[in-house]
């Protein structure tokens, strides 16, 4: 049971609020990361595998979430503005927002794929 005085290590704080994102330096917590074990072949079969982890998928969204309404605000400053927000602007918000999802996802698949290849001395496999 927890004290008034009991305080949450840092770390944990921090894997709460980044959602695992953050690299695991504790030996303990990197037991419970499940491991990371692409299937053999080509780049581009490592990269849709990392590509298709959660963290990947977690990330590309915050990224988006954080810079789609950013653009939209200065690509449509006028329709927003005038509140002329026609479908047209809505289907292109909705393009914004892939933008930042796929620049954010190909940085991070691509990252993990250099990791594994330099983890596993530049094989592919």
């Amino acid at each position: 049971m927890r004290g008034a005085g009991h305080r949450v290590p840092l770390r944990r704080q921090q894997r709460r609020l980044f959602g695992g994102l953050l690299p695991m330096t504790d030996p303990r917590s990197a037991a419970m990361q499940p491991p990371v074990t692409p299937p053999a072949g080509g780049t581009w079969r490592q990269f849709a595998y990392f590509a298709l982890r959660r963290p990947t998928i977690v990330r590309g969204l915050k990224v988006a979430c954080v810079i789609t309404p950013i653009l939209t605000l200065m690509n449509h400053y006028h329709e927003i503005v005038t509140l002329n927000l026609s479908v047209r602007f809505w289907l292109q918000t909705v393009m914004t927002f892939c933008v930042p999802y796929a620049v954010s996802t190909y940085s991070s698949a691509m990252q993990a794929v250099a990791d594994h290849r330099r983890q596993t001395g530049g094989h592919a496999g």
